[in-house]
């Protein structure tokens, strides 16, 4: 892999530096040394250009191909999901709470592939929640209502201490304000979970406790 910003700087650098030659030897009265400075300037620019393009033309390719093998390696990790985390979290008890029972149930389809017991509540149902449960996942869908937050986590704190993990899933990126908040309160989280990566990530989270 090339260090292209770097091989940018120093060929547009080159570009510079030519070009100040070149019109330096306009500036001054021509002659045959001079039309021929300046005819060789041109030539190394023109050569500078055409690398310049080899170089990204390169680099294009070496992207593509990379998205391309991300994309296979993604596909591979979500199709074989259920057959690397079966009965991982078997005969664990999850809650999956949330705004809508709807946005739950999607959330929740690669979770069922662990053999985990899950049962999606939404907030309105918080004062019910099983207490023999073994974790309850707080997810929340980008564009939710985040007024409603501060309440909810107040409202799981009492959970704690019945040895209930609390888990965060979102499926949009952390900001530093939560990411502040979540430390504070000693929640664990994990984000953009509609990615297979984070998808792992959170089932391995939930493993290891």
């Amino acid at each position: 892999m090339y260090h292209f910003k770097a091989i940018t700087v120093l060929i547009v650098s080159i570009f510079i530096s030519l070009t100040i030659g070149l019109l330096t030897g306009f500036s001054i009265n021509g002659n045959e040394i001079l039309v021929y400075q300046q005819k060789n300037t041109i030539e190394q620019l023109e050569k500078a250009l055409n690398k310049l393009k080899e170089l990204d033309e390169k680099r294009a390719k070496e992207e593509i191909e990379l998205i391309k093998k991300q994309k296979e390696d993604y596909a591979f990790l979500e199709e074989n999901l259920g057959e690397i985390f079966k009965d991982k979290l078997l005969n664990k008890k999850i809650i999956v709470l949330t705004l809508e029972k709807n946005d739950g149930e999607k959330f929740a389809e690669f979770l069922k592939k662990t053999g985990a017991e899950i049962e999606i509540l939404n907030i309105n149902e918080m004062v019910s929640l099983p207490l023999d449960s073994d974790f309850i996942i707080f997810f929340r869908e980008k564009g939710s209502d985040d007024a409603l937050t501060p309440n909810v986590f107040s409202s799981l704190e009492k959970y704690k201490g019945n040895n209930i993990s609390i888990v965060v899933a979102q499926d949009f990126p952390i900001t530093k304000k939560d990411e502040r908040f979540f430390k504070e309160k000693k929640i664990e989280y994990v984000d953009e979970v509609d990615n297979v990566i984070k998808k792992y990530k959170l089932i391995l989270m939930l493993f290891k406790k």
